[in-house]
């Protein structure tokens, strides 16, 4: 950010005038008013330093006219320099100074009090501002944003809003059933292994002396937790001590958590021995009952649930545990078991080590026995794990002689949907990964993944699942012939599509580097359409990725494309690009686009003709789009398989159909095609409501499509399809005045809530939280009112205090998180009307964490439209400045949006602006300024300020660089509190 202090002519002159004072006090004003910051800042760090070190000490009359002067100094320095650019400039020396007098802190309290408000203002930590964002689309090896300023970071870890916020967002992706992957970017934090512990101790406490849940509950959700618990334990990610010793220092403790801990807590592992009890290490307790008795006598087991539906199972418990602990008692008869639920729930935790045979008696008993979420809850995590490596082998004989009836694969997807978020690694290498095995193999592995695809979509499918499928169906450097004869390319694009219909795309640069060379053109139209308009990130710098990797596709392509149309449709056949690098389907495709070129007549046999020409502008003639919305009606109607063959797995052209309907839907509206739109829904909805996935796919097509639908397919979505979802009974929230508060209230019970009954294990969301939000967005859309309507809506019964709102505040944040999924012109509107109102210190919180979670294209627009929103008023600016520069790093890599968000602050001051209003803008702009390195936007922000009174407009000309800092490649220190004289600011 400096210049090389040595060639500072300022700082010499300081130097001489305090120690031979050759030079004039006037003459130094002179010449610091004349002074630019570079020249400044090393001068203001250096009297900082040389009146630390001279007034303790004991100094003569001289000094202390010295001194005298140098506080003088210093005060001038401050009027023409922002503190905030002498805080990260003086960072920037890094000279190592110590620590002020205390008897200069008086002298500096202005100074504090503006870096203190400034922030307050961005850095927000309790309102988790930066760990509750979208998860990263395009995942790169960039550290996450914290670690890059190791001064801001120790700082960050030591304040106590950030762990809790911490705490609670590990408690809440527990009961998410989130992967382990989403726990990544906060575990390279210090701290990060004590906070993840109190977390689980927090979950354990509450769920432990929890008297509403039922057993089934208990049972889940303890289950659950100690899943995680073995997951974090072999990767070294919790404390076992810390957590060892709360469990032994229980009261009570339930007897769920016991069984909790003899099924996920194995022999072999050190949290075994931290939790045996202290009698039988002594090894003189060779019996049961004795064994029982020692036991609790370190744990005492006391069921507090006031149900009693799983009282047999609580009795089996003590035996349970003596076998757990005691690995010399005899394991329990299972030759008498019959083939019912109770005896093999019996036979299963017994045993405790998990035999083959205990593995056969239970597959047996699953195929002609329901056992659901319940029953699977009582397995061990070794036993499920098990469980489904037993299907390894045989599993395409399985498949091919249908010998998975329809009760073992509802067991097979409740044991999937339970460990794969902490085993998912080990089973994707297993089961996921296609390299090597044989065509059969991978065929019913894909059509396996189809099947379960609720459970596998959730999961990091950028590391095993996308690369293994663009494999299959091939790309330039791999054309492997009897892979292609096989029809196995076309199982593998109906997984690829469906997946990006259902899910954001997970991209890396590998996986981006597969795509790019895939032979496949519907590959690419897939990731082309899937990253259309795609904002949902948290950094431009991310966005741009996406961009630059749809351009990319684009590119390759040998299609020309309407350039102004929202959406990626082809307009015709570029020569120019050969499609020589294409493969047999795709050739096909671009036959069936020049064939109906030539005779306007679509007969194309191949449902993938079908899917690729929905891309072409041919969709805009009525009777094309007519023929299109027939097929996808007639394909609606069929259950055949798309290879013809006979297998349990199917995937049938239905399938297929589903996807292409939901491809052309939005280009039906598009176009206008209200009545084939319509006829097009009515054929849909059958097909998804038989779907697995049917409101992921909704809601972001509602999110996107919002303002094309007409009020009769409103109405008829609502009614016909909304409401017929699963669980819609649930979560979804009748239409009526209070509709927002009722959704913002049961978010936060949701929120509130530890216990979760088992059945959210195999619904559409395993987040409960999630699955309410879905609902409550699609319920808002679907409400038949107009953009203007629905703000107004909200607004008033954010606003409203004159009804009591019981947690209001917490209630509020919850509901901001739906309001921001909202489409776009909801969402600007809404900022404009909430900044307009009367802003209380709840609904300024709430509207920071709107910021948070808005689209990134939402945020662009309201930086581009900030002057306007604030229209000269005060009160507008000072919300503004502080709802937006909690989450100001959003616009790093797009320094358009950020200069025009800076010059929507700047302009909106005028000479009648209170002072402290002009500093905070000041404060605000420089910060921005040195942290997004907008050295090129100087002109534009000077020019901007021109309404500032003269001596403010100087400070800002003279505080904003003009070359960037030295370091290129690194992001300017946000703040950086080493140790000098300004740290006592981050107490």
């Amino acid at each position: 950010m400096l210049a090389n202090p040595g060639t500072n002519g300022l700082l010499p002159m300081i130097v001489r005038f305090l120690n031979t004072r050759d030079t004039s006090i006037e003459k130094l004003q002179n010449f610091i008013n004349e002074s630019t910051t570079e020249q400044l800042v090393p001068s203001f760090a250096f009297l900082g330093f040389w009146l630390t070190s001279n007034i303790t000490s004991n100094s003569d009359p001289s000094t202390l006219t010295s001194i005298q002067s140098a506080f003088h100094l210093i005060d001038l320095i401050i009027s023409k320099v922002p503190p905030v650019i002498l805080l990260s400039g003086i960072s920037d020396l890094n000279w190592g100074m110590n620590q002020p007098s205390w008897t200069l802190s008086e002298f500096f309290q202005p100074v504090f009090e503006r870096i203190r408000k400034i922030r307050g203002f961005v850095k927000p930590f309790s309102l988790e501002s930066h760990i509750l964002r979208y998860p990263q689309i395009y995942i790169t090896g960039d550290k996450a944003q914290m670690l890059k300023f190791p001064g801001l970071l120790l700082e960050v870890e030591a304040d106590p809003a950030y762990q809790i916020a911490c705490i609670q967002h590990f408690k809440r992706l527990i009961l998410n059933h989130a992967p382990l992957d989403s726990f990544k970017p906060l575990t390279e934090y210090r701290n990060a292994r004590l906070t993840l512990t109190y977390a689980i101790m927090d979950l354990i406490s509450e769920l432990n002396s929890n008297r509403k849940a039922t057993h089934s509950e208990l049972l889940f959700t303890f289950a659950t937790i100690f899943l995680y618990v073995q997951g974090f334990a072999l990767s070294n990610d919790i404390d076992g001590q810390i957590l060892c010793e709360f469990l032994q220092s229980r009261p009570f403790i339930s007897p769920f958590c016991m069984l909790a801990i003899v099924n996920h807590i194995q022999f072999n592992h050190y949290l075994f021995n931290l939790l045996i009890p202290s009698q039988l290490t002594k090894g003189d307790i060779d019996n049961e009952q004795d064994a029982i008795a020692a036991i609790e006598s370190q744990y005492r087991i006391v069921d507090m649930s006031t149900d009693d539906s799983l009282s047999s199972l609580i009795s089996y418990i003590p035996s349970v545990l003596a076998r757990y602990f005691l690995s010399n008692l005899p394991p329990a008869n299972d030759k008498d078991l019959g083939k019912n639920k109770n005896e093999t729930i019996a036979f299963m935790l017994l045993t405790c080590k998990v035999t083959l045979n205990q593995i056969k008696y239970i597959v047996e008993n699953a195929r002609d026995n329901e056992y659901g979420p319940k029953y699977v809850a009582i397995m061990s995590s070794q036993l499920m794990t098990l469980f489904i490596f037993g299907f390894h082998h045989t599993f395409s004989e399985c498949c091919k002689n249908k010998m998975f009836t329809p009760n073992l694969m509802t067991m097979i997807e409740c044991v999937l949907a339970n460990i794969l978020p902490i085993r998912s690694e080990t089973i994707a290498k297993k089961f996921l990964d296609l390299t090597g095995k044989d065509i059969d193999l991978q065929e019913m592995t894909i059509r396996a993944i189809f099947f379960f695809v609720r459970i596998i979509a959730p999961l990091s499918v950028h590391k095993t699942v996308i690369p293994s499928v663009l494999q299959v169906i091939g790309s330039v450097n791999n054309q492997n012939q009897q892979q292609n004869d096989s029809g196995i390319e076309k199982v593998a694009l109906v997984l690829l599509i469906k997946l990006l219909h259902v899910h954001y795309p997970r991209l890396s640069d590998e996986v981006a580097q597969k795509i790019e060379e895939s032979s496949n053109i519907l590959v690419l139209l897939a990731y082309i359409e899937a990253t259309t308009n795609l904002t949902d990130v948290n950094l431009c710098t991310e966005a741009t990725k996406i961009n630059e990797f749809r351009e990319k596709l684009i590119s390759i392509l040998p299609f020309n494309n309407d350039k102004k149309a929202p959406i990626y449709i082809i307009e015709s056949i570029n020569q120019s690009i050969s499609s020589s690098r294409f493969d047999k389907l795709s050739l096909g495709c671009l036959r069936a686009y020049k064939n109906f070129s030539q005779s306007s007549n679509m007969n194309a046999s191949e449902l993938f003709d079908v899917y690729f020409l929905s891309f072409t502008s041919f969709v805009a003639r009525y009777e094309f789009a007519y023929s299109l919305t027939q097929h996808c009606r007639r394909y609606l109607a069929s259950n055949d398989d798309i290879l013809e063959k006979d297998y349990q797995l199917q995937i049938t052209t239905r399938h297929l159909a589903v996807l292409l309907s939901q491809q052309l839907l939005p280009r039906l509206l598009y176009y206008k095609h209200e009545y084939l739109a319509n006829i097009l829904i009515d054929a849909l909805i059958p097909a998804l409501l038989a779907d697995k996935m049917p409101l992921h796919w909704f809601k972001m097509f509602l999110t996107r499509n919002w303002h094309l639908l007409t009020s009769e397919m409103s109405a008829k979505l609502k009614t016909n399809f909304l409401g017929s979802i699963p669980n819609a009974q649930e979560y979804l929230v009748p239409d009526g005045p209070e509709m927002a508060k009722q959704i913002g209230t049961k978010l936060h019970e949701i929120e509130e809530t530890v216990q979760q009954d088992p059945e959210v294990i195999v619904r559409e969301y395993q987040s409960q939280f999630d699955h309410m939000k879905a609902f409550s967005v699609c319920a808002i859309l679907l409400s038949n009112k107009t953009c203007d309507a629905i703000v107004d809506e909200l607004i008033n019964q954010i606003v409203d205090v004159m009804h009591s709102w019981p947690e209001r505040e917490l209630c509020c944040n919850c509901l901001m998180r739906v309001i921001a999924e909202l489409p776009h012109d909801i969402c600007t509107s809404f900022f404009t009307a909430a900044v307009h109102k009367s802003v209380s210190p709840i609904i300024l919180k709430a509207m920071r964490i709107f910021m948070t979670y808005v689209t990134l294209e939402v945020f662009r627009d309201i930086c581009y439209n900030l002057k306007q929103i604030i229209s000269g008023d005060p009160s507008r600016l000072s919300v503004c400045l502080q709802i937006m520069m909690s989450n100001f790093m959003r616009l790093k890599g797009d320094s358009a949006a950020a200069t025009s968000m800076l010059c929507g602050f700047l302009e909106n001051v005028s000479l009648s602006t209170p002072k402290d209003l002009q500093e905070e803008v000041i404060d605000a702009v420089g910060l921005t300024y040195i942290t997004l390195k907008l050295h090129k936007s100087r002109p534009v922000l000077i020019n901007a300020s021109s309404r500032f009174p003269p001596e403010m407009k100087s400070i800002i000309a003279s505080s904003l660089e003009i070359t960037s800092p030295a370091k290129k490649n690194e992001t300017a220190p946000y703040m950086n509190p080493k140790v000098q004289n300004f740290s006592s600011l981050w107490v």
